[in-house]
């Protein structure tokens, strides 16, 4: 029954936001790839330095340990855990106006200097391994453009001008409301990317699993 109030919210939603959040995702994203591939080109080092701070994070390497003594499902569950949260925080950190888009936008410039990078020092990738990266890229950028609109709304109808104490209230509970179940919906896309992405890094046994 949540999945389906989730589903119907998310249909009544006004498409060019999420358009216009989608497109400055991409744009961000790819001039950041490039970024990233001539950062490698042009000074190999720091790229090379980059790569190491987020290998190195705490998360990351309790991640890839899990995989190494083959714990995929609790791996897998991390994964799936440090999605949400962030998605999460997008959502009701919306009372802080801009806290959402920096999130958003920050993922979008990290993502992109680390691929742009990744490209490069990879080498080519096959079209299955593409499509394994693809498809969980659609569903998490999906679920944080959700998370992120909603977080937006909570907050453009707390500062929104001319109405009273009463009614500024009663948006901002009704914002909640249906941000909490648009949240479930986004946890459904989560779980899904989880289980593509954990299966994916066991099938192609990624490098840095080794």
């Amino acid at each position: 029954m949540v999945l389906i109030n989730s589903i119907r919210i998310l249909r009544e939603r006004k498409k060019e936001y999420y358009i216009v959040l989608s497109l400055i995702f991409l744009i961000l994203f790819v001039h950041s790839f490039f970024i990233g591939q001539n950062l490698y080109i042009k000074d190999r080092e720091k790229a090379e330095i980059f790569l190491k701070k987020i290998s190195e994070s705490t998360k990351v390497r309790f991640i890839i340990d899990l995989f190494r003594r083959g714990k995929y499902v609790t791996a897998g569950s991390m994964i799936f855990m440090n999605n949400f949260i962030i998605a999460a925080i997008a959502v009701y950190s919306g009372i802080i106006f801009f806290i959402p888009l920096f999130i958003l936008f920050s993922n979008a410039v990290i993502t992109g200097i680390l691929f742009g990078i990744e490209s490069i020092a990879s080498g080519t990738l096959s079209l299955f391994h593409l499509f394994f990266i693809i498809l969980v890229g659609l569903l998490e950028i999906s679920s944080l453009i959700i998370s992120t609109y909603e977080g937006v709304r909570i907050g453009i109808g707390i500062i929104k001008p001319n109405i009273s104490s009463k009614e500024r209230l009663n948006k901002f509970k009704q914002g909640l409301y249906e941000a909490t179940l648009m949240l479930s919906f986004v946890v459904v896309l989560l779980f899904i990317a989880a289980i593509i992405e954990t299966t994916g890094i066991v099938i192609f046994n990624l490098k840095f699993v080794k």
